[in-house]
């Protein structure tokens, strides 16, 4: 979240935490980066070795289909709070 208001939007977003990963159906990390101007919400994937190549397209499917379900999450909840 990088924008003027981002620590009140990113607040405010947090404070519906328990829904939205209820929702996405896994949990992310909230990283409010109290140093920064922007916040974080973010999903890693773990235990993916980039030098075994024969995974990329697994890796890569896991990325989109992680970011479709966050879009269609925190795109109305978003959208509510502005």
């Amino acid at each position: 979240i990088q924008c003027a208001d981002a620590k009140l939007l990113f607040r405010k977003i947090h404070e519906q935490k328990d829904e939205i990963e209820s929702k996405l159906g896994f949990a992310v990390e909230w990283q409010e980066l109290p140093n920064a101007q922007a916040s974080r919400i973010v999903v890693y994937r773990r235990e993916c070795p980039l030098e075994d190549e024969s995974r990329w397209d697994d890796y890569v499917d896991w990325f989109i289909n992680h970011m479709r379900i966050m879009k269609s999450v925190f795109q109305p909840v978003i959208k509510n709070i502005r």
